[in-house]
């Protein structure tokens, strides 16, 4: 969406699912370089078949996730990733992909490493994210809290709109940035 369109219509169950979730902050070096680390988690109600697949398929991407890329992320090796058709690629590489457990790759400079888990409940799915800079990781903490909340109504097989963009607003997105840059000693 454009920042003149108008907002998609809010997802009640969508909103239910983002507001559930408190997300966790860490900050981490690594290799000498600072880096913010935002882990996000869930328990999705599914096989981690199906998560997997949510995951990695450029299909099971477009439906809930601001990255959609343009090949299977199974497998690693260069990937390009799009929120929008209309928007420049960013690299998407993947470092790791461990069917169905593990899944490393970059988004642009951030890193996100996602670990699936079976339990009694489906899946828990951790997402840590290493970001360049504690701006975007409030930024990106927040865009994913809101994009995980699709992928969990997704899971439970229920039908759901993808929600990236301008149309998070609507989702809190504003008001979680700024917790996560408080949270990190910031300002939004």
């Amino acid at each position: 969406m454009n920042a003149d369109q108008s907002p998609a219509p809010v997802q009640p169950h969508v909103l239910a699912a983002v507001q559930a979730h408190e997300p966790r902050l860490a900050t981490h070096l690594q290799s000498g370089e600072p880096s913010t680390v935002v882990v996000l988690s869930r328990v999705l109600e599914c096989i981690p078949e199906r998560a997997w697949e949510l995951l990695t398929t450029p299909e099971g991407l477009a439906q809930w996730s601001p990255c959609v890329p343009d090949r299977a992320l199974d497998f690693p090796g260069p990937a390009s990733l799009q929120e929008n058709l209309e928007d420049d690629p960013v690299d998407g590489t993947v470092e790791v992909a461990e069917s169905p457990t593990r899944l490393i790759h970059h988004w642009g400079p951030e890193q996100l490493d996602w670990r699936l888990t079976r339990v009694d409940q489906g899946t828990q799915l951790d997402l840590v994210m290493r970001c360049t800079s504690e701006e975007m990781a409030a930024a990106c903490g927040a865009g994913w809290h809101v994009c995980l909340a699709v992928l969990e109504v997704l899971a439970r097989g229920e039908n759901a709109e993808r929600v990236v963009g301008y149309d998070a607003f609507a989702y809190g997105w504003e008001n979680m940035n700024a917790a996560y840059a408080t949270a990190l000693g910031h300002s939004a």
